[in-house]
Parts: structure tokens; sequence; C-alpha cells
């Protein structure tokens, strides 16, 4: 424990002594108390860890960048382009992408370098504007130009990784921001299925990584602690918005004067909800998995995600709510708080539990989304609800995309044969 304790962050440790205040501060039984005690020190364990592995990426990041003119001669002395690869570990190290692997020009997960000879095979990691100059560009399997870029949450660097409509598409394109949940893994397979979606609805889309680990839920969450936890959710909203999106509005081909689009499942719904107060030129929302935390409490829920705040900033009309019926958190009265009305501005899934689009909870790399969400063609499937975002937001640069049959899916959908009620834990 002193191991764990040492490479535990100041700030974490003084949350998990807030959680054991709670502990002893609340009656119940030893046997729950005890409970609660191994959650926290397993939290511990996986702090201490995470703090190891961020500390590991700040070593990498100083030795990359002192080692920079090293890499490019490197580079030079390879099979790849030298001009290009020098281009890309420059660009590289100011976005703060610091991993090169096998000191090669890389491009996001999923996606490779396409273009004339020379152009590196083997990439990610870099937006694919550092390629432009040599006819080479970052593509995925459907010939999306893909990127990955970096902004500022707060004081720290972080990741948004993207993907922008074919080239072949001329004209400027509105944005759309992914923002996953508490736990998820950032750049999850499940993840870049909204970014497809809403490419081929003719948007430039990202999706954000953030500080998103569970400690504030198990901290907030065991004391009822409603209001504090969804503050803490409010603070991240203002650390990504209105930083994520300048970002996306600075890529050469965006234009978020025609719309600006943002969805988030859980933790991501609150800070997509939260998200209009501190960026007037979001357009359209799309919270999933909201409702109130304390089951039908609707004291429980923050104010500032309710109606009574949030239309002044964002018409009703422009905001849907979609929540299963099986997750703890649903009920009619409370949706109607955050839509405003009981007849409209929410969706049901039926026997959909809090996760009812993923096929794992909390999400991995490989997690893939349900075919019984992706190919339905109900109001709350991906198909629907990503037509109705991409519309709510742009109406005049929507563009209806019949994909496969009609599906609304290209031929790069991924998805796993489950029912649209089972999702296991898989963290």
């Amino acid at each position: 424990l002193p191991q764990v304790l040492a490479q535990t962050p100041v700030s974490q440790i003084i949350v998990s002594c807030e959680i054991a205040f709670v502990f002893v501060a609340s009656p119940m039984p030893v046997t729950v108390a005890m409970t609660y005690f191994i959650v926290v020190f397993i939290s511990l364990m996986h702090l201490a860890l995470g703090a190891r592995q961020d500390a590991d990426e700040e070593e990498v990041a100083n030795i990359s960048q002192q080692s920079s003119m090293h890499l490019i001669r490197s580079n030079r002395d390879s099979d790849h382009s030298p001009d290009v690869c020098a281009s890309a570990v420059e660009g590289a190290i100011m976005r703060g992408m610091t991993w090169l692997a096998s000191q090669k020009c890389k491009c996001p997960r999923g996606s490779t370098v396409v273009g004339p000879d020379p152009c590196p095979t083997d990439t990610r990691y870099f937006a694919h504007e550092e390629l432009a100059g040599k006819g080479c560009s970052c593509q995925d399997q459907a010939g999306r130009p893909a990127f990955q870029i970096t902004y500022k949450y707060g004081e720290k660097d972080k990741n948004i990784k993207g993907l922008e409509p074919i080239r072949s598409a001329s004209g400027q394109f509105p944005v759309f921001l992914w923002v996953m949940g508490t736990g998820d893994t950032f750049g999850s397979k499940v993840d870049d299925e909204w970014l497809k979606a809403m490419v081929n609805r003719g948007f430039i889309a990202g999706a954000v990584e953030y500080d998103n680990g569970v400690v504030s839920l198990l901290a907030y969450g065991i004391g009822g602690l409603w209001i504090k936890l969804q503050e803490s959710w409010k603070a991240k909203a203002q650390k990504i918005f209105p930083s994520a999106i300048s970002e996306l509005c600075a890529r050469p081909r965006a234009d978020c004067s025609a719309g600006v689009a943002v969805a988030g499942h859980s933790q991501g719904g609150w800070i997509t909800s939260f998200s209009v107060h501190f960026d007037n030129r979001i357009t359209a929302i799309l919270p999933l998995g909201m409702g109130c935390l304390d089951r039908e409490n609707e004291k429980s829920m923050h104010e500032d995600v309710k109606d009574t705040q949030v239309s002044p900033k964002l018409a009703r009309d422009k905001r849907l709510y979609i929540t299963g019926t099986s997750d703890d958190m649903f009920s009619d009265s409370c949706l109607a708080m955050l839509s405003g009305s009981m007849d409209s501005g929410y969706l049901k899934v039926p026997r959909g539990p809090h996760n009812f689009y993923g096929a794992c909870d909390q999400s991995q790399k490989d997690s893939k989304m349900k075919c019984s969400y992706g190919r339905s063609t109900e109001a709350w499937g991906l198909n629907q609800a990503s037509n109705w975002l991409a519309r709510a937001a742009s109406p005049r640069k929507f563009v209806h995309f019949a994909g496969v049959d009609n599906t609304g899916l290209d031929n790069t959908f991924e998805c796993k044969e489950q029912d649209i009620s089972n999702t296991p834990d898989c963290f």
C-alpha cells in the first residue's frame, strides 16, 4: 500500500480519504463497509498504475523532444520518404504525439497512408496534412481522411481522433464531437461508429479524450453526493468546451458557422448537456444514458442540465435525449425535466440497459457496437438518431446517407450480434 500511495497523485488520495470518511460517518453493516474498503483499495491500485503510465508517457515525451533531430536523421536513413517523415516527426512533437513506432510516420488507428510512392505504409498518429505536400494522406477503409490532433484540456494536452468526408466531397463542413462515458477507452471501435455515421452525413467528426476515470463516481456516488458528482462533470465540460470545438473548427475543411453537433453517453451525456453553457456555437445535442442519478429522485438532477436552464442556450427542438428503459436512471418524469415535455424531446430504448448501444461496458479498445442498435430502424437506433442530429445541427449542410440497402451504414460498419438488453461488464 505505501508503494501504491507513493505513486498516486495527492488529489486522488484525498478523494479516497473522503470516501473513507463517508464509511465512518454513515451507519452501515460491517460487511458492507469491508466491501467498500476493498473497492477503494482496488481503485487505488488502478490509480497507481495510471499514475505510472502517465509518468512513463511524460518521460517518453521529454526524450522525444530532446531527440527530435536524431529521429529525423533516422527517418532519412529509412525506406520512407525522408522529407515526409521529417515533417511528420516535427508535426507530431508540436501536437504532443510523442510515440512514433519504429521511428516512422504514423496515422490514427484504423487508417493507413495512401497516395503515390514514396508514401509510408505503416502509419498512425499524425494529421493528414503532414503528408499533403507529397500527395499522401491518412485514410480509413472507406477513403475518409483520418486525423489525430490535440486540444487544451485545462493545462493538459489531450487527443481528438477524427474523420473527414471523402476528398471528392467538395466544400466546407459542419463539425461533430463525440464524448465517451465513464471508464470508456478512448478510440474504441464502438465510438468509431458514431464518427463514421456523422461523417457520412456531411460532418467533420472527432472523438474527444478527457479524464473519464471512475474515481469521482466512487467518491461521490457511494455517499449519495449526486450534485457534487455532476459539478465535477460540469467542470470537465468547461475544460473540453470551447477548446476541443475550436480545434475542429480550425481544420481547413471545417465551417462551424454551418453547425456544431455534440453527442455523448453517461458522464459524456452530462458533459454534452453542460456544453451549451460554455460554447454558443453548438447547434444540436444528443445526450445518451441520462436521467436522475438517484433513480426517480428529481432532486438528484443538477439544475444546469434541466430544460429551464438549457432552453435559453439551446432550443428544445435542437435536443434529443435517449435512455434505456432498463437503466437504473430511467423515469419519464426525469427525462421530461431534461427535455421540457412529457410528450417529446426524448426516446426510450425498450429493455435497453445503461449502455444500450455498446457490446461492452465499459468499452475497451476493440469493443464493437451491438448489431441490434447499429442496424435498428427505430428512431433511437444509430441510423435515425444520426439523421436527427445531423439535420438538427446543420439543416442546410445535412447529407442524407442511404448506405448499403438503405441502412444508413457503409461497408466498414462493424458490430456484434447481441441482444439490445445484454451489455456485460468489461472493466
